[in-house]
């Protein structure tokens, strides 16, 4: 690849960051959910895997082992997932959703309505699928990446 190309890219993937952390703020301003993002988007990362460990966990929100292993240890504490013994490994733990984590994501959209018809506004019906398929692709690449590195 060449260095014009890698810098597109890299300004690409830079956007991409800005926009999530500009929408992960937008959802943490709905006050009539006390959620903290972080904690919905792991307990929705549970929802989505059923029974999973913090390092699935981890490597699907890609972020550090160590946080998710911090971020279930809490949310275990405030009963929001079920935190069991492995029967195969007795370092891991099989994490699980309960009735109360479920609620907790159920509760409100990840992102409200209204902002997301404001953040798709000027975007006609194919832009939004060119973009999804797009950022699908990107995510399923990413997600390949990944699975080579661990």
């Amino acid at each position: 690849m060449d260095d014009e190309r890698a810098t597109e890219l890299d300004s690409t993937v830079e956007l991409l960051r800005a926009t999530a952390i500009k929408i992960e703020r937008l959802c943490s301003r709905d006050k009539s959910d006390n959620t903290p993002a972080s904690h919905r988007r792991f307990l929705e990362a549970v929802d989505k895997l059923g029974e999973s460990t913090a390092p699935k966990l981890a490597s699907l929100l890609q972020v550090s082992r160590q946080y998710a292993v911090r971020l279930a240890s809490q949310l275990a504490r405030s009963g929001e997932i079920e935190s069991k013994p492995c029967p195969t490994n007795r370092r891991t733990r099989i994490l699980s959703l309960t009735n109360k984590g479920l609620s907790s994501i159920r509760r409100s959209p990840s992102v409200p309505s209204a902002i997301l018809c404001n953040l798709f506004e000027g975007l006609t019906a194919q832009e939004k699928l060119l973009l999804e398929k797009a950022l699908m692709t990107i995510n399923d690449n990413a997600g390949k990446e990944l699975s080579r590195l661990c």
